[in-house]
C-alpha cells in the first residue's frame, strides 16, 4: 500500500468522528430551539386562561352586588381556565417529547358547536373589560369532529384574544363554524384594523 493510499485512510478516519461530533451539535442546537420556541409559545398561551382568572376574580371582589348565580358563573368560567392553564404547564413538562417531534394529541369526537361556545365563554370577562361584544354562530347540523379538544380551545383562544385586544371599544368579534369540502372550518373575524399590508408577508 502506497503512503497516498494510506493518508487517504488516516483522513477518512479522522473525519468520521468529526463528522459525527458536529451532527450532534447541530442535533442539540436544533433541540435547544425547538425547546426556546416551546416555551415561547406555552408562556403566550398560559396569558389567555390567566387573564380569566384574574377578571373574574377582580370582578367577584369589586361586585359585591352580585346575585348568588351570576356569582356561581364567574366563579365557572375561572375553574375552566384555570384547569386550561395547568393543561399548558403539563405540556410544558411534557416538552422533551414535544421537542423530539412526538406532539401526543388526546383526538375524540367533538362537537364544534360546543367548543366555539367554551372558547367565547372564556373570553367573556376580557371582551367585557375591552368594550367589545364576542360571539359564536355555527352551521347548523355540523358533523362531530376528531381531534384534541384542549388543542383547538387552545388556538381558538389565541385568536379570540388577539382580535379583542386589537378591537376599538366597542368593537366585535365573530367566531364562526362551517361545513364544506369535506371539512369543518373554523374562523374569528373582528372590525379592527387588522394587520398593515406591508407586514403581512410576515
Amino acid at each position: 500500500m502506497g503512503p497516498g493510499r494510506g493518508m487517504s485512510r488516516v483522513r477518512r478516519t479522522i473525519r468520521s468522528p468529526v463528522a459525527k461530533v458536529q451532527r450532534e451539535l447541530e442535533r442539540a442546537e436544533a433541540l435547544d430551539r425547538r425547546q426556546n420556541e416551546l416555551m415561547t409559545i406555552v408562556s403566550h398561551d398560559l396569558r389567555n386562561p390567566l387573564a380569566a382568572v384574574l377578571l373574574g376574580a377582580s370582578t367577584l371582589l369589586r361586585r359585591p352586588d352580585l346575585t348568588e348565580a351570576q356569582r356561581r358563573e364567574h366563579l365557572e368560567v375561572m375553574y375552566r381556565a384555570a384547569a386550561r392553564a395547568n393543561q399548558l404547564v403539563l405540556d410544558l413538562l411534557d416538552a422533551a417529547r414535544i421537542a423530539d417531534g412526538h406532539l401526543v394529541l388526546s383526538r375524540e369526537r367533538i362537537c364544534v358547536r360546543n367548543v366555539l361556545a367554551e372558547a367565547v365563554e372564556q373570553m367573556a370577562q376580557l371582551a367585557a373589560e375591552r368594550e367589545v361584544s364576542c360571539r359564536s354562530t355555527a352551521q347548523e347540523e355540523l358533523p362531530l369532529v376528531h381531534a384534541d379538544r384542549e388543542r383547538v380551545l387552545q388556538v381558538l383562544g389565541n385568536l379570540i384574544s388577539n382580535a379583542i385586544r386589537f378591537c376599538r371599544p366597542g368593537g366585535s368579534v365573530a367566531l364562526s363554524a362551517s361545513f364544506g369540502g369535506g371539512e369543518v372550518q373554523c374562523a374569528v373575524s373582528d372590525d379592527g384594523s387588522g394587520i398593515p399590508a406591508a407586514d403581512l408577508p410576515h
